[in-house]
């Protein structure tokens, strides 16, 4: 029952994801944030099952932290989202993770890059992606009201559009959403609708 979207904006990208935990038809929890930032301007959205999320945060975390520290670099996203393509691929094969992602980050020479990663290892990089039954509410709006230029107040209106949307078409009620931004000062949280 996730719903989750990113938006790529002039320099800046935004982070939006439902702050709602259930299983099967009850809500267990209703302030969640799913957004984990995992290294210096890099953050992704993961949704799927719970033990499946906890125990594969923790490895990505640790593995990248364990990469700046043996190098004294810090991954790009491009690197991170390919890291994260191998590990679900290698995962499917063997069985699989059920965790869908939305890899985002900043770097100095590409500026803010926005990726899709879903359960069975397909990768790609987009200025906008939804996951989770929201695509089946919000995709249209999205695509009728995007433009790669668009500033920070313009892309908090198009977001509450499809919050709006979602709220009054999708029969299972997402209360509130946590936005996050990503630019080159960093990452921070916006707000919660």
């Amino acid at each position: 029952m996730d719903s989750a979207f990113g938006i790529v904006g002039e320099n800046f990208a935004l982070l939006i994801s439902d702050t709602m935990f259930s299983r099967s038809l009850v809500n267990q929890k209703n302030d969640i944030d799913k957004i984990v930032e995992v290294g210096n301007k890099k953050m992704l959205i993961i949704s799927g099952n719970s033990g499946d999320i906890s125990n594969f945060v923790d490895f990505i975390q640790k593995t990248i932290q364990l990469y700046a520290l043996k190098t004294g670099y810090s991954l790009s996203t491009h690197s991170i989202a390919n890291f994260l393509k191998k590990e679900l691929s290698q995962s499917f094969r063997k069985g699989g993770l059920n965790i869908n992602l939305i890899i985002v980050g900043y770097d100095k020479s590409v500026g803010i890059s926005l990726y899709y990663l879903d359960y069975s290892g397909n990768l790609q990089r987009m200025n906008h992606c939804i996951q989770g039954y929201g695509s089946l509410f919000i995709s249209s709006t999205l695509d009728c009201n995007y433009n790669n230029k668009l500033k920070i107040k313009e892309a908090l209106t198009l977001v509450l559009k499809c919050i709006i949307v979602l709220k009054k078409r999708f029969i299972v009620n997402h209360s509130n959403f946590i936005i996050k931004i990503i630019d080159k000062q960093g990452s921070r949280a916006l707000c919660i609708v």
